[in-house]
């Protein structure tokens, strides 16, 4: 499917080149948070955006050529001219869907906000009822609980009724938020949790009790507010600091970065190139109010959510107060520990069963005796257990709709040690033939430790074949080749070519021509289509076996590649020599003797001369 994702804050600049084929550009680089901010549409003023925003593009098949992140307000008035006709036919002929991915929405305006979140719903909703094609909703979901759906301004309600009535999808990202979606009447809204945690989920289930000593290395994020360091919400400064008292700890600013005003403007307070902020410089900062420094090991903000993954993959755990905080560790099969005082962390860790705990909870509790309880094997495992439970769901439910996951992950089974395929086995007992693996070459035990991985087919026996060369294993090589070729055969679509080339010769420098064969056929007369340079090595292949007439036939397809004439010319003079047509072959030595470029291989011309000779006598 061509899809049209919105919003498009991933950690690449806006682009609105009027081209087709375009890409957006990188962001800049620079050292203060002021250039920060003038970029920051690009991840939005909340970095875990990113990771919420890019799962759907990340985690679905689609057609990634003619798909597209951007701004679906800007395509409708910008480029559209606020024209429903011309929007709704360059959407049609450029897109089959519109995703949307749109966190914490529902929620009341703020004091004196109404009217300008009034103009942005009706906007909103304006361009959702002209969509000529099906649209779906990801993750949507309320800040805090609401008590009352008359606290929210027309426009939202108007948009929650199109999503009931039109979306192909309308997923939510909890049970609470579901619940209020169905209390008033919008019954389509289903409890998916967030596309984020169903990105990598054979790294979620491979999760293991971490280190929870006074040595471990933790991620964390939380609200560093300049308010929250004057005591506004006390208890979130006070977890931050003993979590920095207990750990080596590492601090990534999400969207607090932009509240030291004071600090905005100083060179090299932030460095673009590592994303890490200057720990002296934020030290200075907290003395200079009046306040002790926070032990932080290092302070990091991130523009792109693969370097922050980066970071979360050299931490033990992470404990903290913003949720993609925690689902960047999750990725990388790091466990996670989310402390919250709103409904969004609270109903997103509830729908998988991930472990939290409550600033109320945590009050006059020991850091490390939470860590060491909420990372239990048990409390792990039963955290593995909801989460697959949900992950199916996610990929049922999107897969009915017509949204189909790259990845499904039906059991926790599925990461299980030994052999999955049924070609894996008769290749370990060819080599082994009767020893255990630690009894042989080391070349060949790592072969055999790759080939016992987790794959769909046997192009790893490469590595199988090279060892058992390399260690004269004739009888074990031609054993594999026949294993090998019997099950290659006919995979040629989804196999790549240079494989089968390869394969091919390697089996001819050992002389094992006949198996040889069967992997040069396929890429000569399935990939390749009979012709380009790897004739040469298909018609060697058939002359050793004494088939010239294919061999003869291959040579006569010339490539056009003038290059390449001269050599199978000379090629076919052999055939013809070897085949007794000794007259034609002569005949034909003149010919390859007058083509361009026959100085370059007087060598091989001078040994098919002898050639004739010898056969003359």
């Amino acid at each position: 499917m061509r899809i049209f994702f919105h919003p498009a804050n991933f950690g690449v600049a806006a682009n609105a080149a009027a081209i087709r084929m375009k890409a957006s550009l990188p962001l800049r680089s620079f050292d203060t948070i002021d250039d920060v901010r003038e970029e920051k549409d690009a991840t939005t003023e909340n970095v875990g955006n990113m990771v919420h925003n890019e799962a759907v593009a990340k985690s679905f098949e689609i057609n990634r050529l003619r798909s597209c992140m951007a701004p679906l307000y800007h395509f409708y008035v910008n480029e559209s001219k606020s024209n429903k006709k011309l929007f709704q036919q360059s959407m049609k002929n450029g897109f089959d869907a519109v995703v949307l991915s749109l966190a914490n929405l529902i929620s009341p305006p703020l004091p004196g906000g109404e009217a300008a979140q009034q103009k942005h719903m009706e906007l909103l909703c304006e361009i959702l009822d002209a969509l000529p094609i099906p649209f779906y909703m990801y993750g949507l979901g309320m800040q805090n609980p609401i008590d009352n759906i008359d606290k929210l301004v027309p426009g939202m309600v108007e948009f929650l009724k199109l999503l009931n009535d039109k979306s192909a999808m309308f997923g939510v990202r909890g049970a609470q938020t579901e619940k209020f979606m169905h209390d008033h009447g919008f019954t389509n809204a289903k409890a998916l949790g967030c596309p984020s945690l169903y990105v990598y989920p054979e790294n979620i289930l491979s999760i293991e009790t971490p280190d929870v000593g006074k040595t471990a290395s933790v991620l964390t994020a939380g609200h560093l507010w300049l308010r929250n360091i004057f005591g506004f919400q006390p208890e979130r400064m006070q977890f931050l600091r003993d979590l920095a008292d207990t750990y080596q700890s590492e601090y990534v600013f999400q969207d607090d970065i932009y509240s030291f005003h004071e600090l905005s403007a100083v060179r090299g307070f932030y460095d673009d190139s590592s994303g890490l902020v200057d720990k002296s410089a934020m030290d200075n900062y907290l003395t200079a109010h009046g306040l002790s420094s926070i032990p932080f090991k290092n302070y990091w903000h991130f523009r792109d959510s693969r370097s922050w993954r980066m970071l979360a993959a050299k931490t033990d755990f992470y404990f903290g107060d913003r949720f993609h905080g925690g689902v960047v560790s999750l990725q990388v099969g790091k466990p996670a520990l989310f402390v919250y005082r709103d409904l969004r962390v609270e109903e997103l860790t509830e729908h998988v069963g991930a472990p939290s705990i409550s600033f109320d909870e945590l009050q006059d509790k020991d850091i490390a005796d939470v860590a060491a309880d909420a990372f239990s094997k048990e409390r792990l495992e039963k955290f593995k257990d909801t989460y697959l439970d949900r992950a199916n769901e996610y990929y049922d439910y999107c897969t009915e709709r017509g949204m189909k996951p790259l990845k499904e992950i039906r059991s926790r089974a599925h990461r299980r040690t030994g052999l999955q395929y049924a070609w894996q086995q008769p290749l370990i007992d060819a080599v082994c033939a009767g020893k255990k693996p630690e009894e042989l070459p080391d070349r060949l035990q790592a072969a055999l430790n790759i080939i016992s991985m987790d794959q769909h087919n046997h192009r790893s026996g490469e590595l199988l074949v090279r060892a058992l060369i390399a260690e004269r294993m004739h009888e074990e090589l031609a054993e594999v080749s026949i294993l090998m070729t019997d099950q290659e055969q006919g995979k040629a679509e989804w196999i790549d070519a240079e494989y089968f080339f390869r394969m091919a010769h390697l089996l001819a420098e050992q002389k094992l021509w006949e198996d040889a064969l069967k992997f040069a056929d396929v890429y000569y007369n399935t990939i390749y289509k009979r012709k380009g340079h790897r004739t040469e090595l298909y018609a060697a292949i058939q002359i050793e076996l004494g088939n010239y007439e294919d061999a003869e036939a291959a040579l006569l397809r010339r490539p056009d590649d003038e290059g390449y004439q001269v050599i199978f010319a000379s090629m076919r003079v052999k055939t013809l020599i070897l085949s007794g047509r000794t007259a034609e072959a002569r005949e034909q030595l003149e010919v390859v003797k007058a083509m361009e470029g026959a100085g370059q291989h007087a060598e091989r011309l001078e040994s098919l001369k002898q050639a004739l000779q010898k056969t003359a006598e």
